[in-house]
């Protein structure tokens, strides 16, 4: 298998997780990059959180600090995330640890 950082993948389907509840009453926003891999087909597999990070929507120039607040949400979007299939020397191939970021931004009241 491949891993993600040697290839230019495209993915089919984008997926935005659910913004979690608990977040919102508490105004957090954040990110969260996971990595999985992608298979011969185009779906994943085995997605794990690399890192989450999170701050006040009301503080952005604020620092981001570890959280785990978005880790399920990302997890489960994650996990619905479909990919062009990798075709390397005629035939399609797994690609190992392919990182993806997650944003969590609460809409502006204007």
């Amino acid at each position: 298998s491949l891993v993600g950082s040697e290839m230019c993948i495209r993915d089919r389907f984008k997926v935005q997780p659910i913004y979690p509840r608990r977040a919102k009453e508490r105004n957090m926003e954040g990110y969260v990059i996971v990595a999985f891999t992608i298979t011969e087909s185009g779906t994943i597999e085995e997605p794990y959180v690399m890192e989450g990070k999170c701050r006040s929507a009301a503080n952005r120039e604020g620092q981001f600090n570890e959280c785990s607040m978005f880790n399920s949400a990302t997890l489960r979007a994650a996990s619905k995330l479909k990919y062009k299939p990798t075709v390397r020397d005629g035939r399609a191939v797994a690609v190992t640890d392919v990182p993806h970021k997650f944003s969590f931004e609460l809409e502006q009241d204007s």
